[in-house]
């Protein structure tokens, strides 16, 4: 993967103005929602690329009509309920979400916005390329 202006262990809004890159409102809306500061080490240190997806899905964005997630049979996401919260502008991205973010630029072109659907295709083409994982064949990032 071609290495983006995202890195780990800086705030992520930062980064994003100092590229000139901005999330589109839903992508923005969602960061606001879940804003925090986690360690789910060792599969993340910063905030993760699955809690902006189910913040995505919890705000009804285009992926709750792609896919339906049962919490009652997975506990995937008892990490996202318990992490201390944070202002929007203090959330530090972990690697997996710096990885996301550099394919949705890319794939956002020449264009200095994000889009949901730059977010999501990003998973998509970066999950294709990783084992499913422990939670069987149905993944979108290994931290789901």
């Amino acid at each position: 993967m071609k290495f983006g202006p995202i890195k780990p262990g800086k705030p992520l809004l930062d980064q994003l103005e100092e590229s000139n890159i901005e999330f589109d409102q839903l992508l923005q809306t969602a960061l606001e929602v879940s804003a925090s500061k986690p360690d789910v080490s060792p599969e993340d240190i910063g905030f993760p690329d699955s809690y902006l997806t189910l913040a995505l899905y919890r705000l009804n964005s285009i992926l709750s009509r792609i896919v339906e997630l049962d919490q009652t049979r997975y506990n995937i996401f008892h990490e996202y309920l318990r992490t201390p919260k944070c202002y929007p502008r203090e959330v530090v991205p972990g690697n997996r979400l710096s990885s996301v973010l550099n394919t949705a630029i890319e794939l956002a072109q020449d264009g200095n916005t994000i889009g949901v659907g730059h977010f999501l295709r990003a998973i998509v083409n970066l999950t294709l390329d990783e084992p499913a994982g422990e939670y069987g064949d149905w993944a979108l990032h290994n931290t789901f």
